[in-house]
């Protein structure tokens, strides 16, 4: 019995060290992500309905909701003004269509 104290104190010992650690869970990110505001009447699902928000660096005015308001993603090679949707990081919602 002594041989399996040990163990079980230390597999123990790892579990609470685990349990209770103060992790912050950080964003994801990629190179060159920019923030794009949905067009007015805009379908979310579609990139040529996003315009880039200023110069892309910091996200437009939502006061939240569940209408998509904006996206932060790494620019469309093609056409940098639009989002890549499949590199989307983060959304943005308001109240109001």
């Amino acid at each position: 019995m002594k041989k399996y104290f040990l163990g079980i104190a230390a597999v123990l010992i790892a579990v609470v060290m685990t349990a209770f650690s103060n992790t912050v869970d950080t964003p994801k990110t990629l190179a060159g992500e920019k923030w794009y505001e949905l067009n007015a009447g805009g379908n979310p699902m579609s990139a040529n309905d996003y315009s880039l928000f200023g110069d892309g660096s910091s996200a437009p005015p939502c006061p939240g909701g569940t209408t998509v308001c904006a996206k932060l993603a790494v620019p469309d090679q093609q056409d940098p003004d639009i989002p890549n949707l499949n590199t989307t990081i983060d959304t943005r919602h308001r109240t109001t269509p």
